[in-house]
């Protein structure tokens, strides 16, 4: 089941997505939705990251600089 939630836009942001949505043949609403569920996406991961590296900071294990294991490992820097 699908819900009706209205959502106010600037005229310059309402005049994208009409040209986007014209331009691509597909209905605003498709738009709004795919590119609100991929923000929701993202944000999701964001929040899971940081989540991780909370824990990782806490359990106290050593970090290492991306230039720190490429000369571990013997490559360019």
């Amino acid at each position: 089941m699908s819900a009706l939630t209205a959502v106010r836009l600037g005229e310059a942001l309402e005049d994208r997505l009409a040209r986007t949505a014209r331009r691509m043949n597909r209905p605003r609403s498709g738009l709004i939705r795919e590119a609100l569920e991929r923000y929701l996406d993202d944000l999701e991961d964001y929040a899971r990251a940081v989540e991780a590296w909370e824990v990782h900071v806490a359990s106290g294990e050593e970090t290492l600089s991306l230039e720190a294991v490429k000369a571990s490992l013997g490559l360019e820097a």
